[in-house]
């Protein structure tokens, strides 16, 4: 990838921040897709690009109701990296706020 020719751009070409669930698309010069890439952001659970209380009430919802399925959100979620989400992820997300 030459310097000049990865951006993050939003559909109207605005510069976007990034945020769990965000896909990025290296195309060929030709326009075909050769590779796509899902961000996925530590604390980002509600995938709005910022790490707030929002993510954190997402997160209890998530240890008392399981609900999330996206692998994104899924790894956005497990803070500690173990495989889980429980009470360790919520610790640590609350340390971060």
């Amino acid at each position: 990838i030459r310097k000049d020719s990865a951006f993050i751009k939003d559909a109207d070409y605005d510069n976007v921040y990034m945020s769990t669930g965000m896909q990025i698309t290296f195309l060929s010069a030709m326009g075909a897709t050769l590779d796509r890439v899902v961000i996925s952001i530590k604390g980002d659970i509600d995938g709005n690009g910022f790490v707030n209380g929002n993510d954190l009430s997402k997160l209890k919802l998530q240890i008392n109701r399981p609900y999330i399925t996206d692998p994104a959100l899924w790894y956005a979620a497990d803070i500690d990296n173990n495989g889980y989400i429980n009470g360790n992820d919520l610790n640590a997300l609350n340390r971060v706020l």
